[in-house]
């Protein structure tokens, strides 16, 4: 349900009765899904647009989707938006939103690892999307089930760390931050640093 908008391959724009034909963008944009963190309940909103031949689909938070100072800030995203059609973009999405919200689906979402509640952990948790910084999107996404050999994995670990300190050091934080909450201590930070080139500190983080 568009409403008043004319939504099309050519974009994005309006009839007004004092100015004329209004363009809320010059290529195809809507909002495809609803995220409430599970956190904070913030409000993201999933747009997706097609631009260079393709569709491509960003996690927005509200704050910026609603104010037409601040959504000019998705134009370095690709979105083609200045200061001269971001207040129409913002009518326009508000618009679509709130005239298909029994659409548009609403799934929880998450912008950290770890626990969320007791039993759920995330990422292991069905259905449950990832809103955080997209530079850190690829170490949520990478982490999944488990696969391998869990005894030649065992081995190889074993022997890391007889002979690595840096890696006794790093497996052993790795083993205790999901212990953290469950034996409520306070959360740590592990600093490796060396002076010295080849003592391993490079290999332990990866």
């Amino acid at each position: 349900e568009c409403g008043q908008w004319l939504c099309d391959a050519s974009g994005v724009k309006t009839v007004d009765g004092t100015y004329g034909t209004v363009q809320a963008c010059c290529h195809p944009i809507m909002p495809v899904e609803r995220l409430v963190n599970i956190d904070t309940f913030e409000e993201k909103v999933n747009l997706a647009f097609y631009k260079s031949k393709r569709w491509r689909n960003i996690i927005v938070s509200k704050e910026i989707t609603a104010v037409a100072s601040k959504i000019t800030n998705l134009a370095v995203r690709g979105i083609a938006v200045t200061s001269e059609n971001a207040k129409a973009l913002v009518k326009y999405l508000c618009d679509i939103e709130n005239m298909n919200l029994d659409i548009i689906p609403e799934h929880e979402s998450v912008s950290r690892l770890g626990y969320v509640d007791e039993g759920r952990f995330s990422p292991y948790v069905d259905g449950l999307i990832f809103d955080g910084d997209a530079a850190y999107s690829n170490i949520f996404n990478a982490i999944k089930e488990p696969k391998g050999d869990f005894d030649e994995w065992l081995k190889i670990a074993k022997k890391c760390r007889s002979e690595s300190m840096a890696a006794r050091i790093m497996i052993s934080a790795s083993f205790a931050s999901v212990l953290v909450q469950k034996v409520g201590n306070n959360s740590f930070v592990v600093h490796l640093w060396s002076c010295e080139s080849g003592t391993g500190k490079t290999v332990a983080l990866m």
